[in-house]
């Protein structure tokens, strides 16, 4: 695509390949994929496959446990929707964010959980330090 000169084309190959990478477990690659996927979308100008790169960022970091450049992400594609008049899409992100926060507290719960046996252990809650 490079040749034909379609930037457009290729940020979306680009987009789609990062998805594929991201569903197969390379992560690392899928992140690299997104962020040329991104440049090529802002030089376009083109907010709409901005948005798009920036809910797939959102899943791949929410994926890998990342959940604050998550919630970046999935902030800045709701904010492009909004921009952008896109109901439906907003919508659509703000149920699956929600569901991504609800499933990040669960983890912070969890991790609470092991952490507070430990703590408990060690005394501090009647020494004061805590």
């Amino acid at each position: 695509m490079r040749s034909a000169g379609d930037r457009a084309g290729e940020g979306n190959a680009l987009n789609n390949l990062a998805v594929a990478y991201a569903h197969t477990g390379e992560k690392a690659k899928a992140l690299a994929l997104f962020a040329q996927a991104e440049q090529i979308f802002h030089e376009l100008q083109d907010r709409r496959m901005i948005a798009e790169v920036s809910g797939n960022l959102g899943v791949t970091y929410d994926n890998l446990g990342e959940y604050q450049k998550a919630l970046e992400s999935h902030e800045n594609d709701l904010a492009l929707k909004r921009e952008l008049g896109d109901r439906a899409s907003q919508a659509g992100l703000l149920e699956i964010t929600s569901a991504r926060l609800t499933r990040a507290s669960a983890h912070t719960r969890r991790l609470s959980m092991h952490t507070w046996p430990h703590l408990k252990s060690t005394d501090l809650w009647t020494t004061g330090g805590v």
